[in-house]
Parts: C-alpha cells; structure tokens; sequence
C-alpha cells in the first residue's frame, strides 16, 4: 500500500492461508489502509492449465484510504476467523457471509461449510 497513490485499486492474488489463518495480522494490516472492495475464491484449479498447479487462491481487491477511522461491517468479516464444527476446517467469516464470492458448484461449497444436507443452517 505504501507504494500506491490514494484511491488506487490494488487486486492480490493470495494463498487462501491469507484469508482461511487462524491470525488475523496479514488481514489486519491490508485494512488497516485500504478498504476491502471484494473478495473472491475461485475454484482450485483456476491456475492448472497455465501455472500446473491446484493451489487454492483468492483475489482480494483493495482500495488505498490512509487515515481511515473504523472498519466497515464487511471489514470485520474480513479479519474474522471461523472454524467449521463438522470438518474443524478453518475459514474466514466473510466468505462465510457472501456465500456468491465462493465461485464452485453447491456440493463443493456445502463441503468447505461443513455441511451434510445443503439445506442445513450456515451457522458456525
């Protein structure tokens, strides 16, 4: 961020360690000085044909706001930790709460969320 004007638009392409880490810090420090625009999962294996590998990422975009006074509520979902009580996979809260920024079909997305039956309640 200390390399960008402010208002510019940075997008990071990230290990999904950045978003699913127990430890808020690295997500902290991203809002610290921007806001979140979005964030996205696609699926495993966006890089397979180009990269040969079914690493997990997401696209996190961000906008330069130095001297910001609080978090949105979309911020605070941001840095919040969950971890699912069926499968004990950690996660994060936000894509938790925009279930639409997962990009994988419903039996996937019902298997990060530790649900059985897809019709099953999204709490934690």
């Amino acid at each position: 961020m200390d390399s960008v004007r402010e208002g510019v638009l940075v997008a990071i392409i990230a290990s999904h360690g950045v978003m699913n880490s127990a430890s808020p810090f690295v997500r902290m420090e991203l809002v610290k000085r921007a806001d979140v625009v979005a964030a996205l999962r696609p699926p495993n294996n966006t890089f397979s044909d180009n990269a040969g590998t079914d690493a997990g990422v997401d696209l996190i975009i961000l906008q330069k706001h130095t001297g910001k006074k609080a978090l949105s509520a979309d911020e605070e979902f941001f840095i919040m930790s969950v971890v699912y009580r069926q499968t004990k996979v950690p996660g994060n809260k936000f894509f938790q709460a925009f279930l639409q920024n997962v990009i994988c079909n419903d039996a996937l997305r019902d298997k990060l969320l530790g649900r059985n039956n897809p019709h099953e309640s999204d709490s934690l």
